[in-house]
């Protein structure tokens, strides 16, 4: 930097600094009424888009694709898969009827809800996706049952039941082939779990199909598509709610049957959940540690409530910003809160170090102020801008969620520079310490400090063969690409949704395409 530069900088922050000590209360009566403005513009207009599939470009080709299959196929698009689950094929299927027409008659809650393997396609060609020889065995079976199954039909009734088995144990001729062991097996079954109050169907069709029909037998899939509000932090939280009630009765009403939620809207909801609890918590628990290094590097409750006030005044016309400048927040870019607490109180405490180690040295309290903007003033300048262009680099990304976290956080950091050299003169001025001694600590870095000099030919040897054994390590690194795998691996929705992954037809992942009708 030439010196003329240099000199002009040197006398700006002078200059500046004077300007800031000559009326502290009006400049900190005015900031108040800004930032006031700036929380009831962010209360008011500030929103909330938690649609994760608009985080990403609309213009690239997976976008595009998916908008085409979301507007042929709309029921299938942001679903919650019900999976039921129940000890017989015939309990699952009257408990995943039961749950569908339920959800059907909450169409405040629910745009479409069908079960895919309940329709009239598959009631009548079902039996075609046989392979041949497990369709003869099942005609067999099925002509085997005949008598059995006529009787039934015309005697529906535990008198009916016990009179053809009573006919099938006497028959001394072969009008009845059929083998009747599991038949009897599976009503001692059913006779004992219920005098012990344990709930238990006969599977007519396990004893006559196996599992021939559908290789999970006792599972059935219910698809609902909620209605959603992306304006909240929860969308989809209204239509999760009424689900669970439904399959909740349903539950209550079948003993027997377990019913649990996944899916992509299940998933994103809980991911949410913890988003919201994780911000909230992190947040909370920045604030503390920064409190904590305010203290412990401050030794001044004036210097640490004025860093205080500077940080929060900053944080919320940062808020501000993000909501002229982007209009909502998304699930990356509300990380910016935590950021600015970690990056924007740099500023503030360099000023203030600088500031108390001036009192120490015995200046006035103005002439510590100017002498420590004007001393720190281009450094942390210089590193305001550093660091918004690491986040500025986010911008041109096709991932609006980072896009937009960079935009935020870019301006966020110039916004902290001007508060560092605005606001916190004015504070100190105000809250000017008195009698400031310096800080003695008890721990000596002196042997930590001289190290490098006792030991270089050592500390270079041991980092070549450090930097060499990591890049070896380094080669067995594998990425991960599942985004199942960073959730909660306990939830109900990630353990419901891996289980249907292991399974060979229900498993929700499928490549689609789209093709022009033949008709």
């Amino acid at each position: 930097m030439s010196a003329l530069s240099s000199s002009l900088i040197d006398r700006f922050l002078c200059w500046w600094g004077t300007q800031v000590l000559r009326f502290p209360w009006i400049l900190i009566l005015l900031t108040v009424l800004i930032t006031a403005a700036s929380l009831h513009y962010t209360i008011n207009n500030l929103g909330v888009n938690t649609n994760t599939a608009e985080m990403l470009s609309p213009d690239l080709p997976y976008q595009q694709n998916r908008l085409r299959i979301e507007a042929e196929f709309p029921q299938d698009a942001g679903v919650i898969i019900l999976v039921v689950d129940a000890l017989t094929p015939e309990e699952t299927s009257q408990a995943a009827s039961s749950l569908a027409k339920a959800l059907k008659t909450r169409d405040d809650s629910f745009s479409s809800v069908y079960i895919p393997t309940e329709n009239d396609f598959f009631r009548q060609q079902a039996l075609l996706f046989l392979d041949q020889d497990e369709l003869e065995e099942l005609a067999d079976k099925l002509t085997e049952a005949q008598p059995f199954i006529g009787h039934l039909s015309q005697h529906y009734n535990l008198e009916g039941l016990f009179d053809i088995v009573t006919q099938a144990l006497k028959s001394t001729d072969d009008a009845l082939p059929m083998d009747l062991n599991p038949l009897l097996l599976s009503i001692n079954d059913s006779i004992t779990h219920q005098l012990n109050d344990q709930p238990y169907s006969v599977s007519w069709q396990n004893l006559l199909a196996a599992n021939k029909l559908n290789t999970e037998t006792n599972r059935t899939i219910v698809i609902a598509r909620p209605k959603m509000n992306f304006d909240e932090i929860m969308p989809a939280e209204h239509a999760l709610t009424t689900a669970r009630e439904m399959a909740n009765l349903v539950m209550s009403e079948n003993p027997g049957v377990r019913i649990r939620m996944t899916g992509e809207t299940a998933l994103e909801h809980e991911e949410l959940e913890s988003v919201s609890k994780g911000a909230a918590i992190a947040g909370i628990v920045s604030l503390i540690l920064v409190c904590t290094s305010l203290w412990v590097g401050l030794r001044s409750f004036k210097l640490l409530l004025a860093t205080l006030i500077s940080l929060i005044i900053g944080l919320i016309l940062t808020a501000g910003f993000a909501t002229i400048t982007i209009g909502h927040l998304n699930l990356i870019s509300i990380a910016f809160a935590v950021l600015y607490i970690g990056l924007g109180v740099d500023y503030a405490i360099h000023i203030c170090l600088h500031y108390r180690q001036c009192r120490v040295q015995g200046m006035e309290n103005r002439e510590a102020i100017i002498d420590s903007i004007h001393t720190v003033g281009f450094s942390i300048f210089l590193c305001a801008i550093t660091t918004s262009m690491g986040f500025l680099a986010f911008i041109p990304t096709d991932y609006a969620g980072v896009s937009e976290l960079g935009i935020i956080s870019g301006g966020g950091m110039f916004i902290g520079l001007a508060v560092s050299l605005t606001l916190l003169p004015a504070l100190l001025t105000v809250l000017s310490i008195k009698n400031v001694k310096p800080i003695r600590s008890t721990f000596s870095l002196g042997p930590i400090a001289t190290l490098p000099f006792h030991h270089s030919t050592r500390i270079k040897v041991y980092s070549i063969v450090f930097a060499l054994f990591s890049g070896v390590i380094l080669t067995q690194l594998v990425f991960d690409s599942n985004p199942i795998n960073l959730r909660d691996p306990t939830s109900e929705s990630v353990s419901t949704i891996k289980e249907l992954l292991a399974s060979q037809t229900d498993s929700p992942f499928a490549l689609t395409a789209l093709a022009p009708d033949m008709a």
